[in-house]
């Protein structure tokens, strides 16, 4: 059934994102991230990393950089038009 196959891949989507994202609580100065799983620095790469993504000002992780359960997660950043 095409509907139930919608839902599923609608499903898989969303728990994806859930995973994968970190939110920021504010805008980030893009030159300034620096992202770290378990006091590790991860690359920015969208193959095996992390990106920005601004609909939801978040860091969404790739690839082998996906923090496994349990990870700590640390962004320092500074904030966006602050000098």
């Amino acid at each position: 059934d095409s509907e139930f196959s919608r839902a599923v891949k609608t499903m898989r989507a969303r728990l994806l994102s859930i995973v994968t994202e970190y939110p920021l609580a504010k805008k980030p100065n893009l030159l300034t991230v620096k992202v770290f799983v378990n006091n590790r620095l991860v690359p920015e790469s969208d193959e095996n990393g992390w990106k920005y993504y601004l609909p939801t000002n978040s860091i969404r992780f790739y690839g082998e950089a996906v923090p496994k359960a349990g990870s700590t997660i640390a962004v320092d950043y500074d904030r966006d038009g602050v000098q």
